[in-house]
């Protein structure tokens, strides 16, 4: 803290004269616990916490200096710092690190041993562990820019250029980017995190909150307010955690006897001392920001535990080891209460960890640990903060959309939020970017280092971000009836998911379709005219009356040139049926294996040298036999290959899966060149783009997902080349931001659009679907004069169930109407 620094320009300069003993031992506690920290737990020397924590940035420091004394003694694991006479000892032990030993108040170590050290193996896949922690190659990514900027981060922004930056590590999309270190210091070092432990605090609290054994809304019912009797009782630890507690409190760090000094290192109950502040305001209606509030949020922790060794063990068991912070130490205040100002340390790769825990929602490895809708909350403006750049113990960049001098980095995302500590200390938190951002250090002069100039230099480098909307141009087909050819339509009964084939006379389409959600007998109907009239229902066999999901049609060709169709219906046992003469008869349904998925097949895919392969997805109910959808669910999608031209499949594959997108649906589409499978995927938590998927080795191996622009984000892409060579695609619109959003749309563009990142052409309006869902599982045929057929389902018809209709165009007149 800056006080130390002024502290020991006061000491110098009244050392002829009588100087306070209580700023004295202030200034001794402050050393001894810092140098403690830094001996014990980072396995530094005395010397270099002088050098650094104490360092002499000019000559009056150099000067000084000499008067403070730092003593180790590694037998008892303590460290004595003194002042112009006065002292203070700081005890270090395993578990809680470093502590004061104030008026003899030292609490013993109550710490299990089961609890004192991480379970986590460094060998353990990231982001859990280190293995596979770096990503070897990114597309987009401008190496050299990234690296000078995190070499600027270590050299300095401007004279003197000192910024004692101690580790960088920059995550992009899940996986580090960058990373760097000072001498002496690696991505084990525990680093000390200073006012971004009160990040931390808020996820303990909502741990807590989520185990049912705190109340954020409620009165706290601290004894030392309930003693008082007067409105502090009324507290919430909302309140606190939004610094709207209205607690007199002087957050000063130029006055050496202020609450902040005297609490860190002059106190033996920081809590007690920070809740003992009278009331000055009503709750909730002034922020504030106050180090001792967070204090007394800590206390309100403990209480909540039955004995103190459990409130020890519980930042370890309930959040360091869930997510992989196996460096983490969280210390005490001499009374045993955790200094949730203050005093978290943890390695950069740790504090990364902890960024992309709230970065992905509370989510690790499939697994909430915060509960639903916490990092929401505690990333929304308290009210009073100014330019709304305070949640719940997390900084913001929210501001003014329309003004972004209003905000407190004007130049970056509105949507970053950070931890921020003393020295230089942060974790920026960039949704938008993917990104989380950590840099620590022991920065004495703001000038060498621009906290925002090297967020701005590193987002510079990283991926252009994907839009949530689109800014081409939307041709509206939707009013145009003589367009649309209803395929079947019964009044009061659900007709949905409809799929398509174009057979090899390049007029006649068979169509399928269940009568309910995905779930129902399969209705069956040919057209002989390319889709200008419609058969009415067709035969069927039995079992196409069982179909449990949305039916699936394919035209395939075997290894030895044989021609079929096939039609999967999904969930548990997958099943298909199959027609050897056009689809004039069908076979029953039967399974493929014994493993289920959800809408089998989203597509099939021919491979080279005859194979097929099928794509689907499951989110852990139907895969196996009794399988359970985890919580929070986590979506995977698997390929089967055939080698028999679709008579039998193999074993499940994954292929693509993502820690927070629900990825599923997948629409396959080659290459012009054939040498390239791009597979477009739904993202179902719908607070992501849609995302893509490649492959250049006939899908034996794929990129990592990768998000598409806002023009492509959508449900159930099905997609076909238009004979001049582009690429018509028709979808449900769940575009984050678009004015067509839950309706049935296309998309128009080239393959190299998809490759690129682009957003295409044009976008066409195909109907108006007057229900948010239930609409657009498309059936997509190009005729041989390029007319586009296209069929799904919707509610067409306010108040009424869905039904089948198909729309007719041509992409050169979408071409031409979108260029007015």
């Amino acid at each position: 803290m800056r006080c130390i620094a002024i502290l020991l320009v006061f000491c110098f300069a009244s050392r002829a004269q009588e100087v306070p003993k209580q700023v004295l031992e202030i200034g001794a506690g402050a050393a001894a616990k810092i140098a403690a920290s830094a001996v014990f737990l980072q396995g530094r020397t005395a010397e270099s916490v002088l050098d650094n924590e104490f360092a002499p940035e000019d000559q009056l420091g150099a000067l000084m200096r000499p008067l403070l004394k730092i003593a180790v003694d590694r037998d008892n694991r303590s460290v004595t710092a003194s002042l112009l006479g006065a002292s203070r000892t700081a005890v270090y032990r395993d578990g809680l690190g470093a502590t004061l030993v104030i008026d003899g108040v030292l609490p013993e170590n109550d710490l299990a041993d089961d609890a004192q050290k991480s379970r986590v193996h460094a060998d353990a896949a990231w982001p859990t562990g280190d293995r596979d922690a770096v990503a070897d190659s990114l597309d987009d990514l401008d190496r050299e820019a990234l690296a000078r900027a995190v070499d600027e981060a270590f050299t300095g922004h401007a004279p003197p250029a000192n910024p004692r930056t101690r580790g960088v590590v920059v995550v992009y999309d899940g996986r580090i980017v960058a990373e760097r270190y000072a001498d002496g210091y690696s991505a084990e070092t525990p680093l000390h995190g200073w006012s971004m432990s009160k990040s931390v605090v808020d996820a303990l609290i909502g741990i807590r909150v989520g185990q049912g054994r705190l109340k954020l809304g409620q009165p706290t019912n601290l004894q030392q307010w309930l003693d008082a009797g007067d409105s502090r009782s009324l507290l919430t630890l909302d309140h606190m955690l939004r610094m709207s507690a209205g607690l007199v409190w002087d957050e000063n760090y130029s006055d050496l006897l202020a609450d902040p000094a005297r609490m860190l290192f002059g106190e033996a109950d920081a809590a007690a001392f920070a809740a003992a502040r009278k009331p000055e305001s009503t709750p909730g209606s002034v922020w504030e920001y106050s180090s001792g509030t967070s204090n007394v949020v800590c206390r309100v922790l403990r209480e909540s535990f039955e004995s103190d060794s459990a409130y020890h063990a519980f930042p370890r068991k309930a959040l360091f080891d869930r997510i992989g912070m196996r460096n983490a130490v969280f210390e005490t205040d001499p009374s045993g209460t955790f200094i949730g100002s203050s005093m978290v340390y943890a390695s950069a790769r740790d504090w990364a960890r902890f960024g992309m825990l709230y970065l992905n929602d509370g989510v690790w490895d499939g697994e909430r640990v915060l509960p639903e809708g916490w990092v929401r909350a505690s990333t929304t403006p308290t009210k009073g903060a100014p330019r709304g750049r305070y949640g719940r113990h997390w900084w913001l960049n929210a501001g003014d959309a329309a003004d972004p001098s209003n905000r407190s980095y004007p130049s970056l995302p509105r949507d970053m939020f950070y931890a921020s500590g003393y020295e230089g200390q942060m974790v920026a938190v960039i949704p938008s970017r993917r990104a989380v951002i950590v840099r620590l250090g022991c920065t004495k002069n703001w000038k060498s280092f621009r906290d925002g100039r090297f967020l701005c230099d590193v987002l510079a480098a990283l991926p252009k971000p994907v839009s949530r909307g689109y800014s081409i141009p939307i041709v509206d087909l939707s009013e145009e009836t003589d367009r649309q050819v209803v395929v079947d339509r019964e009044p009061g009964q659900y007709l949905g998911h409809p799929t398509t084939v174009l057979l090899d006379d390049g007029k006649t389409v068979l169509c399928v379709y269940p009568k309910g959600h995905g779930k129902g007998g399969i209705v069956y109907k040919r057209s002989v005219d390319g889709g200008k009239t419609w058969s009415e229902r067709l035969p069927t066999p039995t079992s196409w009356a069982t179909s449990r999901e949305v039916p699936t049609l394919y035209k395939v060709t075997g290894v030895h040139d044989e021609r079929r169709l096939i039609m999967f219906s999904g969930l548990h046992p997958i099943r298909m049926a199959r027609s050897e003469d056009d689809g004039e008869s069908w076979t029953e349904l039967e399974p493929i294996g014994d493993f289920g998925g959800i809408v089998a097949m989203g597509d099939v895919v021919p491979l080279n040298g005859g194979r097929l392969m099928a794509l689907f997805h499951d989110d852990g109910r139907f895969l196996r036999k009794g399988g359970k959808r985890a919580k929070p669910p986590v979506f995977h999608v698997y390929k089967t290959e055939s080698d028999d031209g679709g008579l039998t499949w193999g074993a499940p594959e994954v292929i693509a899966t993502h820690p927070e997108a629900h990825l599923c649906e997948p629409g396959a589409v080659r290459s012009p060149d054939g040498t390239q499978i791009a597979v477009l995927l739904r993202e179902n938590s719908r607070k992501l783009n849609g995302f893509v998927i490649f492959s250049n080795d006939e899908g034996a191996t794929w990129t990592k997902p990768r998000m598409l622009p806002g023009a492509l984000t959508g449900d159930r892409h099905t997609a076909r080349y238009v004979p001049d060579g582009r690429l018509f695609i028709s979808f449900r619109d769940t575009t984050l931001e678009s004015s067509t959003k839950g309706d049935w749309v296309g998309w128009l563009g080239t393959y190299e659009d998809i490759v690129e990142g682009r957003e295409g052409i044009c976008r066409v309006r195909l109907m108006d679907n007057k229900h948010r869902w239930d609409c657009a599982y498309p059936g997509v045929e190009v005729l041989p004069d390029g007319t586009i057929v296209t069929t799904t389902y919707g509610h067409w018809t306010k108040g009424e169930k869905p039904y089948i209709v198909s729309v007719r165009l041509r992409a050169d007149e979408l071409i031409e109407r979108a260029k007015r």
